[in-house]
């Protein structure tokens, strides 16, 4: 492999989901409702040290109301499959 092909995968496969994973959090961190402090800093954490803030930030962060009763809502709509072979047949 050539050392341009090195750096392209390079880019392609670690640094773009990087910053896709990046752009997400701080995404995410503007749109929940939260106090201005907790979002300043969240905001500050994750533009200073993006993969470490990103990261800290996806496993501190803790789902809304929201997103538990829609969570709740698909688990008791979704039947549970029960898997059949062919032997009773």
């Amino acid at each position: 492999m050539t050392v341009l092909a090195v750096s392209i995968a390079g880019w392609t496969f670690i640094v773009v989901p990087l910053v896709i994973i990046w752009a997400l959090g701080v995404f995410d961190i503007l749109r929940t409702h939260r106090s201005r402090s907790t979002t300043a800093a969240w905001l500050l954490i994750v533009i200073l040290l993006p993969v470490l803030g990103s990261l800290a930030y996806w496993i501190l962060r803790k789902p809304s109301e929201k997103e538990i009763m829609r969570a709740r809502q698909v688990a008791t709509e979704q039947p549970e499959r029960t898997w059949q072979t062919g032997a009773g047949r």
